[in-house]
């Protein structure tokens, strides 16, 4: 029984694969003493080796990847699908999996050792690896320079509240604020009402039509 065992599964064994494949049942086992695997190189990466063993290319694809695509810094993440019917037989009891896995053929990838249960692990998020990129994107209509005016003013103000600053104390500080950065505005419009001048003695600022 230990030669047909080696037989069968001698590849697997000389390769230290953590999990073994059976291309008639199509089942993806983890091998016994295992305690963890990793989807991409346990699981992906071991039937890719698979399948260019002696005549395996001849059973259906078991698994496909989307993602992994290079950015700055590193990749993005990749996310695994079991397909044709294949399923991952484990014991969640003793092994931890890493990695994001879904099946095409079922609701759940994941299933007993004998493959008649299936095991629905907590939800899991394919996450950028090494690497996060973010681009701002804006949608909606574009706000005025008055109500953007008014969302920093509005802004500023609730964290000042929120301090416990009196509305005296705010106001103060605000002008504090504009005394140290100046607050630069076009004194050419006054009111609604056009002012020319240049400030000076011979040119005082004054509405337009009033003479010096």
């Amino acid at each position: 029984m230990a030669t047909l065992a080696w037989g069968a599964w001698g590849d697997e064994w000389a390769l230290n694969e953590k999990v073994s494949f059976n291309g008639t049942t199509k089942r993806v086992t983890v091998n016994s003493g295992v305690t963890s695997i990793n989807l991409r190189t346990d699981v992906y990466s071991a039937w890719c080796r698979w399948t260019v063993r002696e005549d395996n290319l001849r059973f259906p694809q078991a698994m496909r990847s989307a993602g992994g695509d290079i950015i700055p810094g590193g990749e993005t993440g990749i996310t695994f699908f079991t397909i044709n019917d294949w399923k991952l037989c484990y014991d969640p009891n003793v092994v931890a999996v890493t990695g994001v896995l879904y099946s095409e053929d079922y609701q759940t990838a994941f299933w007993s050792l004998d493959g008649t249960r299936p095991i629905y692990p907590a939800t899991v998020s394919s996450l950028v690896n090494s690497s996060v990129s973010y681009q701002n994107v804006v949608s909606g209509v574009a706000l005025t320079a008055e109500q953007t005016a008014n969302a920093v003013w509005g802004a500023t103000t609730r964290t000042l509240t929120a301090l416990g600053l009196t509305p005296e104390q705010i106001a103060a500080a605000i002008l504090a604020a504009a005394q140290i950065t100046p607050i630069h505005a076009d004194m050419r419009k006054n009111n609604g009402a056009l002012v020319i001048g240049d400030g000076s003695v011979a040119n005082p600022w004054r509405g337009e039509g009033v003479s010096v």
